[in-house]
C-alpha cells in the first residue's frame, strides 16, 4: 500500500528549488535516520511456538498465508498514529468473537515480535521521535496533511512535518501543479468529457448532450483494440498539425495481453510509445529452466515439468534445431525422450543428469546443480541473457545449499519456492521517450494532463478493479473494530471508493477528447462485458436509455464515432467461395503401409490396437503413423488408460504363472501392496496425499475384479501359463505384433489367450455379436516372438502355442463387471463366462482387407458424419480415434451413410 499519496517535499528555495514525492526513504535522508532491513515474517511465523488462528493455513500455504497476515498487520500498524500496539484496547469488542480473535492475534504478534515492523514503517517510527532541530535541511511540505485517503500514521507524520517545517499554501505554484491540477477536471465543463469528469461520482447530476469529446467504441478482442488505438492516434496526428504525440495518453489494463500486442503493432506503424509496460506473457527463460530442473530433481517428477524442462531453449542438446521440442513430445507421449534422436556429447550428459534418481542430501543436490552449471556453457562470442540468468540462479541455490548441513535431506519446498519466486520477471516499464505517446497502467495516476486520451481494455473487472477479498476480516468486522477501538482498517467498501476516485482522476487528465475502447470477446472467444463504471457515464448523457446505446461497435454501419476517428480504406472485394466437398479418399500415390520402416528397410509391424484404429478412421491411423497426431500437454491424471495400466499391473502380480490361484483372503491382503507397487512403477504421482481418494476407489474396483477373476479361474480349473508375452505374425501380407495379457490352460487342456479390459462388457459383447472384433482374433493368429538371445529363459507358452497351431480360444475379461467373453472353446459357459460359438471377426477382417487395399493404393479413406454413431451404437466399436485430432472431424464427409461396416440390404 502506497503511503503519502499527493504529498511532496520541496527542497531548497527559488531558483534552485525542487520537489520530490514524500516517502520513508526521503525522510530517512532528511533526518539521517538509521537503516532497517526488511523483516522475514514467514520465518517469524514458522519459528513461533504459539498457535495462531492462521497456523493451519500456514502449514498448507506458507507463502500465501504470510502475505495475507503481513498485509493485514501492516494495515493495523498504519491505523495506529504512534505505532504502539500496547495502546490498543480490544476489550470493547464484546460479542465480536471472530473479529477480536484475529485482531488480538495480530496485536500479540506485533507485541511479542517487534521486529516484524516493515522497514519503511520503522523509519517513520524513528522520525516520530525526532525534533525540528534534527532535520538536516529545511523543506516545504506540499500536500494536504488531512487528506481523505491518508491513514492515522500518515496524518501523524505529516502533522509532525508541518510542525518542523512550512506548508505550501493552496495557491502555491507547486501545489497547483502537483496536487490541484491533477485532481481538477481538465476539459471544458460545457463538453461531455468535462461533464463526466465533474459528475461521474455525483449522487445526482444533469445530463449533457453527446458530442465528439467522448466516445465509447467496441471491437472484437484486445488485438483489434490495439489496432484501432494506433489507427486513431495516426488520424489525430495527421489531422491536427498542432498536436504532438506527447499530448496523447494511453491507459492499458495491468497484466493483460494489450502491452505485447500494442508494442508489436506500434513498431510496424511508426508510433513511438513511452514507458510501455513489459509484456505480461514475457518469460524469464533462465530462471524458469532452473525452477523446472528442481521440480524434476524431486521424484516423482511431474510429466509436464519434465517435458517443459527438455523443451527449454537454453539447453545444449545438439546442433539440430528442435531436439528439445521433439524430446518433450516423446515425454508427453510416454516414450523414451531420446528414441531416434542423435545427441551431441553435452546432450548425452544432460540426459544422464536428468535421468538420475532424487538426490538424498544437500551435498548430492549441490553436485547436481554444479553439473548443470558446467553444462550450460556459453558459445564463443555468445551473449545470451537467458543463459546468464540461469547461471545466476544456480549460483544462488548453490550458495544456499552450502550454508546448511550437507548430509541432511534437501528442503525441497523451500528451494522450489525460492526458484519459483524468480520464475517470471517483474513487469518493468519500457524506456521513456520525449514527445512520444505516454502509456500508463490502469492502476496508475497520471502525473500531467493530456490533450487526448485513449483507455483500452474498458471491460468488467478493470475500470475499476473489484476490491480484493480480505482474508482476515469481513467488512462488518472492520466496522465493529473501528467503532470499538478507533482503528480505521481498509474495508472493501473503502478500497472500491478509492478505485472509483482513481478512475475519476484518470479521466480528469484529458483536456479535449476521451476515447474508450472495450472488447466484445476474450482470446478464447468468450463474451465480455463493458466496465461497470460505464453505467455511471451513461446516466450523464442525453437521450440514452441503456448502457449499450453509448457504445459504437466496429461492426455497426456508418454514421458512428468511428467515421471521425478512423481513416477508412475501401474494403477489398470478396468473391463467394463454395466449400470444397470432402472426397471419399485422399490420394497420396504411395504405399501407405510402408510409412514406417525399420533399419533394414522392411515395414514395421502393426499392432492390433493400431489396426482397430485403422478400421474406425484411416486418417487418425495415418496421423499416428506419421507421428503427427495431436499431443495434449496436460498434467498426469487418473484417466481410463491409467486405470487400465494399474489394474493390469496388479493382476500380473496377483496371478502369477505356475502359481495356484490365491484364495480370497490372500487376494484381499495382497491387493493394496500390489497396487502400491504398480503405482510406484507406472504412476508415481498417484502416491501423493492429494490422490488418496482416487487410490482408495481404484483399490476397491481392482479388489472386486480380482475376486471375480479368481473365481472364474477356479470354475475353469485354469492354470496361468504366462503373463504379458509378445506375439508376432502376419495378416493380409503385412507383419503384426502385440502383447497379450494372459495365456490360460484350462482343466481339460484347452488354451485361452485372455485380454483384460478395464471396462464393462456391453460394447465388447456387441462387437463380438456383430463379428466386428479384431484384437483377440489377431492374437489367435500370431505366434510367440522368438527369444532375443540364447540366455533368455524359455517361455512355457511357446510349445503350447506351437502345438495348438492357432486353435486356441480367445477371451475378453472386462474388469468392471467381471464378465468373460469367450470364443473358440466348447462347454465352458456358466457363471461370468459367456460363449460365442460363431465367428467373431468376419466383418472386421473383411473391412481390414478393404482398408489395406486402399492404403496400398495410396488412398486415405475419409469418414462420414454417420460413422461415430454407427460404429458405437451398432457395432460396439470404440470411437476414441475421432477425438485424437481436430483434423478427423474437420475432414468428415456430410454423408448420412456410414463409410464402413454398412449393413447389407435385404429384400422383403
Amino acid at each position: 500500500m502506497a503511503v503519502f499519496e499527493d504529498c511532496y517535499a520541496r527542497i531548497g528555495t527559488a531558483p534552485l528549488a525542487g520537489t520530490l514525492p514524500l516517502n520513508a526513504a526521503l525522510l530517512s535522508s532528511l533526518y539521517a535516520l538509521p537503516h532497517h532491513d526488511e523483516p522475514d515474517l514467514e520465518a517469524v511465523l514458522r519459528a513461533s511456538v504459539r498457535t495462531w488462528p492462521w497456523s493451519a493455513s500456514l502449514q498448507v500455504a506458507p507463502r500465501e498465508t504470510t502475505m495475507a497476515v503481513g498485509a493485514m498487520l501492516r494495515s493495523v500498524m498504519l491505523a495506529t498514529p504512534d505505532l504502539d500496539p500496547q495502546a490498543i484496547d480490544t476489550g470493547a469488542l464484546t460479542g465480536a468473537g471472530r473479529a477480536r480473535l484475529h485482531l488480538d492475534a495480530l496485536l500479540e504478534l506485533w507485541r511479542s515480535h517487534p521486529e516484524v515492523l516493515p522497514s519503511d514503517l520503522s523509519i517513520l517510527r524513528d522520525f516520530l521521535s525526532c525534533g525540528a532541530n534534527d532535520a538536516l535541511q529545511h523543506i516545504t511540505l506540499v500536500g494536504e496533511p488531512e487528506g481523505l485517503w491518508l491513514s492515522a500514521l500518515e496524518r501523524k507524520v505529516l502533522a509532525r512535518l508541518a510542525e518542523h517545517h512550512t506548508c505550501a499554501t493552496l495557491d502555491d505554484p507547486d501545489y497547483l501543479r502537483l496536487v490541484g491540477e491533477r485532481r481538477a477536471p481538465a476539459a471544458d465543463a460545457g463538453r461531455l468529457a468535462g461533464h463526466i469528469q465533474r459528475h461521474l461520482l455525483g449522487t445526482s447530476a444533469k445530463t449533457c448532450s453527446h458530442d465528439d469529446s467522448f466516445a465509447v467504441l467496441s471491437v472484437r478482442d484486445s488485438l483489434t483494440e490495439c489496432e484501432a488505438a494506433l489507427a486513431i492516434i495516426q488520424r489525430w496526428l495527421n489531422a491536427d498539425p498542432s498536436l504532438d504525440a506527447g499530448d496523447i495518453g494511453l491507459f492499458l489494463p495491468d497484466g493483460s495481453a494489450h502491452a505485447a500486442q500494442l508494442g508489436a503493432l506500434a513498431r510496424r506503424s511508426g508510433v513511438v510509445l513511452s514507458t510501455l509496460p513489459a509484456a505480461s506473457g514475457g518469460r524469464n527463460v533462465g530462471a524458469e529452466t532452473i525452477h523446472l530442473f528442481l521440480l524434476c530433481c524431486r521424484q516423482p517428477a511431474p510429466v509436464m515439468a519434465r517435458a517443459s524442462l527438455f523443451a527449454s531453449p537454453i539447453l545444449p542438446w545438439g546442433e539440430a534445431e528442435g531436439l528439445g521440442a521433439r524430446m518433450a513430445r516423446a515425454i508427453i507421449l510416454g516414450r523414451r525422450p531420446d528414441a531416434g534422436i542423435v545427441l551431441n556429447q553435452t546432450g548425452r550428459e544432460l540426459l544422464d543428469l536428468f535421468d538420475q534418481r532424487e538426490p538424498a542430501t544437500n551435498k548430492a543436490l549441490c553436485g547436481r546443480l554444479f553439473a548443470l552449471q558446467k553444462l550450460l556453457a556459453f558459445k564463443a562470442g555468445e551473449d545470451n541473457p537467458d543463459l546468464f540468468e540461469a547461471k545466476g540462479h544456480l549460483a544462488t541455490l548453490i550458495k544456499r545449499l552450502k550454508a546448511v548441513d550437507e548430509d541432511v535431506a534437501p528442503d525441497w519446498d523451500g528451494l522450489i519456492m525460492q526458484a519459483a519466486e524468480h520464475r517470471v520477471e517483474c513487469l518493468a516499464r519500457g524506456p521513456r521517450y520525449p514527445d512520444a505517446v505516454s502509456v500508463l497502467h490502469a492502476r496508475e495516476l497520471p502525473r500531467r494532463r493530456f490533450r487526448k486520451v485513449l483507455v483500452l481494455g474498458f471491460n468488467e473487472g478493470i475500470y475499476p478493479p473489484p476490491a480484493p477479498r480480505n482474508p482476515i476480516f469481513l467488512d462488518s468486522e472492520i466496522d465493529a473494530i473501528e467503532a470499538a477501538t478507533g482503528l480505521a482498517l481498509p474495508s472493501r467498501r473503502l478500497l472500491h471508493n478509492r478505485a472509483l476516485e482513481r478512475l475519476r482522476r484518470q479521466l480528469c487528465s484529458v483536456e479535449e477528447e476521451l476515447v474508450v475502447l472495450c472488447s466484445e470477446r476474450d482470446g478464447m472467444g468468450k463474451p465480455l462485458f463493458p466496465a461497470s463504471s460505464l453505467a455511471l457515464m451513461t446516466r450523464l448523457v442525453d437521450g440514452l436509455k441503456a448502457l449499450e446505446d453509448l457504445v459504437d461497435p466496429l461492426a455497426q454501419p456508418g454514421g458512428t464515432a468511428w467515421d471521425r476517428l478512423i481513416d477508412w480504406r475501401d474494403p477489398p472485394e470478396y468473391k463467394q467461395e463454395m466449400r470444397v466437398a470432402v472426397p471419399a479418399h485422399f490420394a497420396l500415390d504411395r504405399d501407405l503401409l510402408q510409412l514406417r520402416r525399420g533399419t533394414e528397410g522392411f515395414p514395421l509391424p502393426q499392432s492390433p490396437s493400431r489396426l482397430e484404429k485403422l478400421l474406425v478412421s484411416p486418417l487418425a491411423w495415418a496421423l499416428e503413423e506419421l507421428d503427427a497426431a495431436h499431443v495434449s500437454w496436460q498434467p498426469e491424471t487418473m484417466d481410463v488408460l491409467m486405470r487400465g495400466t494399474l489394474a493390469h499391473g496388479v493382476f500380473e502380480r496377483l496371478f502369477e504363472p505356475g502359481v495356484p490361484v490365491p484364495d480370497d483372503a490372500t487376494i484381499r491382503a495382497a491387493v493394496p501392496g500390489s497396487l502400491e507397487a504398480a503405482i510406484a512403477q507406472d504412476a508415481p504421482f498417484l502416491a501423493a496425499p492429494e490422490w488418496c481418494m482416487e487410490r482408495e476407489a481404484l483399490e476397491s474396483d481392482i479388489l472386486k475384479s480380482s475376486l471375480a477373476w479368481a473365481q472364474t479361474l477356479r470354475d475353469w480349473a485354469g492354470e496361468i501359463v504366462s503373463n504379458e508375452f509378445w506375439l508376432e505374425g502376419e495378416v493380409l501380407g503385412h507383419p503384426i505384433h502385440g502383447k497379450a495379457d494372459t495365456l490360460l490352460r484350462l482343466g481339460d487342456g484347452q488354451l485361452v489367450i485372455v485380454d483384460h479390459k478395464k471396462s464393462s462388457s456391453g460394447g465388447r459383447r456387441k462387437r463380438l455379436e456383430k463379428q466386428s472384433d479384431l484384437q483377440v482374433e489377431l492374437y489367435r493368429r500370431m505366434q510367440l516372438k522368438p527369444a532375443r538371445d540364447d540366455n533368455e529363459e524359455p517361455n512355457p507358452a511357446r510349445p503350447l502355442l506351437a502345438a495348438a497351431a492357432g486353435k486356441t480360444g480367445v477371451a475378453y475379461h472386462t474388469m468392471n463387471d467381471g464378465a468373460v467373453l469367450v470364443n473358440g472353446l466348447a462347454g465352458q459357459a456358466g457363471g461370468n463366462v459367456e460363449l460365442f460359438a460363431e465367428d467373431i471377426s468376419t466383418r472386421a477382417m473383411a473391412q481390414l482387407s478393404l482398408r489395406f487395399q486402399a492404403l496400398r493404393a495410396g488412398q486415405i479413406e475419409t469418414n462420414s458424419r454417420a460413422d461415430e454413431k454407427h460404429f458405437a451404437k451398432t457395432l460396439g466399436l470404440g470411437t476414441y480415434a475421432f477425438d485424437e485430432s481436430p483434423l478427423i472431424r474437420a475432414f468428415m464427409r456430410d454423408d448420412v451413410i456410414p463409410s464402413a461396416f454398412v449393413e447389407e440390404a435385404t429384400d422383403d
